[in-house]
């Protein structure tokens, strides 16, 4: 298998590619896209989000405020309801993504 060396002329052109050449994109497109996104962000924040909130909950003595953190026993409560929360955003996300573009069709198209 050979492989084209990478030369100039081999490189599309940024000035050939425009917005036109696209074409446009479904609702259903954009509104699952959000959705998967959604999803991706609440898995992201999720752990910090658990961990933040444990941390407020917790009333320790002054002394040891300066060695507050999550104790490696507790670190598997980080991720309780994960997958919860991911399909709750990842609904969320899909609804207001799609329900602006079912009003901005309706809106426009009158």
């Amino acid at each position: 298998m050979t492989s084209l060396p990478l030369q100039p002329s081999n490189l599309p052109q940024l000035e050939d590619i425009s917005d036109e050449d696209v074409g446009p994109l479904s609702p259903l497109a954009v509104s699952l896209t959000a959705g998967f996104s959604g999803s991706l962000a609440a898995a992201a924040s999720h752990g910090f989000d658990t961990a933040k909130f444990l941390s407020q909950c917790m009333v320790l003595p002054k002394r040891f405020e300066s060695w507050t953190g999550i104790h490696p026993a507790d670190r598997n409560i980080l991720f309780h309801g994960l997958g919860l929360r991911m399909a709750r955003s990842e609904i969320a996300s899909f609804v207001v993504v799609g329900s602006y573009l079912f009003a901005i069709d309706k809106l426009l198209s009158e």
